[in-house]
Formats: structure tokens, sequence, C-alpha cells
């Protein structure tokens, strides 16, 4: 199985961020808020930023404004986090950076 078949995977597993794509694949503008307002916190907090998403092969990335350039971030799954965390953090190569500087190289990538 290819990586994105994993994350793709790892995605739909996610309540919050399954239901999401399949707001982005059904509506073209934000839907209202009564289509979210008995959802859990996380799904409500996805749609609150309903433009900053978009999804790709069925995979969720956040759109972010990189200086001129728009770049895509993969929308990291609770499931992988933690890796995410210990390779851009704990890991020898990594630098352990400290935590501010730790959490801006996590959010340029994902």
């Amino acid at each position: 199985m290819c990586i994105r078949d994993r994350l793709r995977n790892m995605q739909q597993s996610e309540s919050a961020i399954k239901k999401n794509i399949k707001l982005k694949e059904t509506f073209i503008t934000k839907p209202s808020r009564h289509i979210v307002l008995d959802a859990p916190e996380d799904l409500k907090t996805l749609w609150a930023l309903w433009e900053s998403f978009t999804v790709l092969d069925n995979i969720l990335y956040y759109k972010w404004k990189a200086s001129e350039n728009e770049v895509l971030l993969l929308v990291a799954p609770r499931e992988i986090r933690s890796l995410i965390f210990y390779q851009l953090h704990e890991n020898r190569t990594a630098g352990h950076l400290g935590r501010e500087r730790t959490l801006r190289s996590i959010k340029r990538r994902v």
C-alpha cells in the first residue's frame, strides 16, 4: 500500500476529517451553520476554516500562504501526530529546537 493510500485510510478513520472531506465534496461553498450544529467541536473548527481547506485525491489539505505561494499541508490524523512530533523534535537529526521552534517547523510541514 502506498503512502497516499495509508494517509487516506488514516484520515477516513478520523470522524471529523472524514466528515469534512464529505462536506467539501458535497458543497461548493461553505454550508450553513445548521449542517454542523450538533457536530463535535473538531468538525466545527474545520467547518469554521472552510476556505482554508481543499481535498485532493480524497485527502484533506490545509492551504497555507507562504509569501506569494500557496502551499498545501497535510491535515495530519491523530494517529501520526506523535510520530511527526518525534521526527521534528526528538529525533537525533531534528536538533531538539525547543517548543516554539518545533511547533513552527511542524506547522510549515503538516
